[in-house]
């Protein structure tokens, strides 16, 4: 019995060390930088006031960078938070989208920044970017949309002179997936997805707070959903898929 006994709390023991716990909680979006010069770091986005704080490993703050764009605008993404891709010197950089509402015009805005919140790239009506590498060169792909109507217009493709200090954290979420339409939206958006093979999914949206919004079950035999999007408030909303690729931001007006 007695050895039963220690078995038990040995067991427990183990079960609590392997249990989940909170670190540190940080208002907003954050990103961890993956660098190469210096020790890695926290990328806090906080859109209101237009800027990122970036943290130590320790949750110290290390620096707080201002986002030249002007009031009005609202960031919808702070993207590859790192030193040695966008640039050849120590700084580090960050790509940062953003959008402001004229009329019943949406105008996108992506540009790359440094540490400093000097722009080394601005790239007008682009709504997404991402990186990715072709023949051993890395490159920054930017959507450029039009009207609600016309979607993607074109895509800018431009040359980057370092790479990422972590390649396998680049992700490739899925990009061949259609884009969400109409975007913006009023009444209802279609928004893309492919599940992982044999399974279910679900697709969470949130609008830009980080709160759930909607919760829709999802299942193989279609690779979109049409969301009633006409009870969200006017403003930027976030979707994911857990169970599969999916995953983007579109705009309610």
């Amino acid at each position: 019995m007695k050895l039963l006994f220690i078995g038990f709390l040995c067991s427990l023991s183990l079960s609590l060390a392997a249990q989940i716990s909170l670190d540190h909680n940080y208002s907003g979006q954050v990103n961890i930088a993956h660098l190469e010069f210096q020790d890695d770091k926290y990328a806090a986005l906080d859109s209101p006031n237009r800027q990122c704080r970036l943290y130590n490993e320790d949750h110290s703050l290390y620096k707080t960078v201002n986002i030249p764009v002007q009031s009005g605008v609202t960031i919808t993404s702070l993207q590859y938070v790192t030193d040695g891709l966008f640039d050849t010197d120590q700084l580090i950089e960050m790509a940062c989208t953003y959008y402001i509402i004229s009329g019943s015009s949406v105008l996108y805005e992506s540009i790359i920044l440094n540490e400093n919140g000097q722009t080394l790239l601005t790239i007008s009506g682009a709504g997404a970017g991402f990186v990715d590498y072709i023949n051993d060169s890395w490159k920054y792909i930017a959507w450029v949309y039009g009207s609600s109507s016309q979607g993607i217009s074109s895509s800018k493709v431009y040359n980057l002179p370092g790479h990422p200090a972590i390649t396998s954290l680049i992700s490739k979420p899925g990009y061949a997936l259609a884009k969400p339409n109409p975007n913006p939206a009023r009444e209802f958006i279609n928004l893309h997805y492919k599940l992982n093979p044999g399974n279910n999914g679900v697709m969470k949206i949130f609008n830009s707070a980080g709160s759930l919004m909607k919760e829709n079950q999802l299942g193989p035999d279609f690779d979109y959903i049409r969301v009633n999007v006409a009870d969200l408030s006017p403003g930027a909303y976030f979707y994911h898929v857990e169970g599969g690729n999916g995953s983007g931001s579109f705009i309610v007006n």
